[in-house]
């Protein structure tokens, strides 16, 4: 399956959630920037696990025109619904 649009929205939607959960502008950070900065403002580790594994899928998906493993995509899902809940808790 094609992943490239989840990817994009998911990775975006992901750093709008921390941007106005933690008043911070990350916009334009490369994810390693962002992952140093959750770890920083001492972010929930299972955050910023969650959102590390989601980031190299969304990497993957970058590099690999968007044709990846229907799990890795489904673990992806999971992982965006995961940091979604723990954000919002």
């Amino acid at each position: 399956e094609d992943f490239r649009e989840f990817s994009s929205q998911a990775s975006k939607f992901i750093v709008g959630l921390l941007e106005k959960a933690n008043e911070a502008r990350l916009t334009g950070y490369t994810t390693t920037d962002i992952l140093r900065w959750m770890e920083e403002r001492g972010i929930e580790k299972e955050i910023r696990s969650h959102s590390q594994e989601l980031f190299a899928f969304c990497e993957e998906v970058k590099f690999s025109s968007g044709k990846v493993d229907v799990q890795s995509g489904r673990t992806a899902v999971a992982n965006a619904t995961k940091i979604l809940e723990l954000i919002l808790k």
